[in-house]
């Protein structure tokens, strides 16, 4: 059995979880400092689409030659693509800002391998280590409505150094650590690509989209990324047509009742671990999806909505909460340690493909002029489609022994 996690190597995890989330917003907001027309909307959609391919190629890869050298390469890339960025800010030329893009989206996905880490080095808790990973996300959020999506040459030099020294003091916590990223179960699951005659290294990455196909084929995992990308998309389109966008100037206080909604919620997971994780994202759905209609009732009838929106979409958020542990903790119990990489890949590249959909989602509304109600039905029948492909995925859980049926 693998050792459970030690709080500082947790801790780590989830520093670079933070510096690679705040490097995407930061390469994201480059868009806004210089509009380039519909070359940077191209651009921007590139970069998350070669996320989508990359991230479970990448993070795939780590399943053979170790988390911690895998983290530690793409920690660097994300690194050079910041100053790459930096020097985008001085010269404006195009051909930076492609290569960064380039770089960060093929090798720099440290999100996926991060995930992967906390799965295969656990051995019970699952859900409260993935509750680290989910409250990262919202603090990155935060920190970028705070930040703004303005940054000039100095101001982004500020930030530049200040993730250079985290990623300094992260490096050397990581090398002195008597605690390895990576199992010692993983090195004897690893003889089962030793007996496919996967030799070389050149060989293992020829092999990986083979194993991509494979697991993109079993249907249990189809529902599950289906379920994921659906949720993430309800919460994305909301969040980008306010924090990224700023398209509703009378919803000023929503993004920041969200966030503190999704942070309640898995403060308020954190202390039930008795509960099982089927129960939990079936409570996660009662309540997200109760929260909003006091909203849809009111929203024509009361002149001052905003607090009701407020007081709405807070419970929204912390239902939603709900969800990302449970989910992640089911895949961390159904999976072998060797399949991680693979599978948090995978659901990184739902994320990606759910942020390119609310990212146009967005985009059309600012183009339409649409409401925001319309965007919150959007969202709503979004997040209950989901819960039809995650009750499938549940229907093929076994909670006895943490396995899926028919995955195989």
């Amino acid at each position: 059995m693998a050792k459970n996690f030690p709080i500082r190597s947790l801790l780590i995890i989830l520093i670079l979880i933070l510096i690679d989330l705040l490097a995407d917003n930061f390469i994201v907001s480059l868009f806004h400092i210089k509009p380039l027309g519909n070359i940077s909307i191209y651009l921007l959609f590139g970069y998350m689409f070669a996320q989508v391919i990359f991230a479970p190629l990448q993070s795939g890869v780590s399943d053979f030659i170790g988390r911690k050298f895998s983290i530690l390469f793409s920690l660097l890339i994300t690194l050079v693509c910041m100053g790459i960025a930096s020097i985008y800010l001085s010269t404006f030329s195009i051909g930076w800002l492609i290569g960064l893009i380039c770089m960060k989206s093929i090798l720099g996905n440290t999100v996926p391998l991060a995930l992967a880490t906390i799965a295969d080095t656990q051995n019970k808790h699952y859900r409260r280590s993935f509750i680290g990973s989910s409250t990262t996300y919202a603090l990155s959020f935060v920190i970028l409505k705070l930040v703004g999506n303005s940054l000039g040459p100095i101001r982004f030099d500020i930030y530049l150094s200040a993730a250079v020294l985290i990623s300094i003091i992260v490096v050397v916590l990581m090398l002195f650590d008597k605690e390895d990223l990576r199992p010692e179960i993983v090195s004897l699951l690893h003889e089962k690509r030793l007996i496919q005659k996967e030799k070389t290294f050149i060989e293992k990455i020829y092999h990986e989209p083979a194993s991509i196909i494979r697991e993109l084929k079993k249907k249990c995992m189809q529902q599950a990324l289906f379920a994921y990308f659906l949720w993430e998309v309800s919460m994305y389109s909301i969040i980008i047509a306010l924090v990224d966008l700023n398209l509703y100037q009378g919803t000023g206080l929503l993004s920041i009742s969200m966030m503190g909604g999704y942070i309640a919620g898995v403060s308020v997971i954190y202390f039930i671990p008795q509960l099982t994780d089927s129960k939990v994202i079936k409570y996660g759905y009662y309540i997200s999806t109760i929260s909003l209609i006091p909203y849809f009732i009111f929203f024509n009838i009361v002149n001052n909505i905003e607090i009701i929106l407020q007081i709405c979409y807070f419970l929204h958020a912390l239902g939603n909460a709900f969800l990302s542990p449970a989910f992640m903790s089911m895949i961390a119990k159904e999976k072998h340690p060797e399949e991680q990489g693979i599978a948090y890949g995978l659901i990184d590249s739902s994320d990606n493909m759910a942020f390119m959909v609310g990212t146009g989602l967005g985009l059309s509304v600012k183009i339409f002029h649409l409401q925001f109600i319309h965007l919150a039905c959007f969202s709503f029948a979004s997040f209950l489609l989901s819960w039809i492909f995650l009750r499938r995925f549940k229907n093929g859980f076994n909670s006895k022994d943490g396995k899926l049926s028919g995955t195989k």
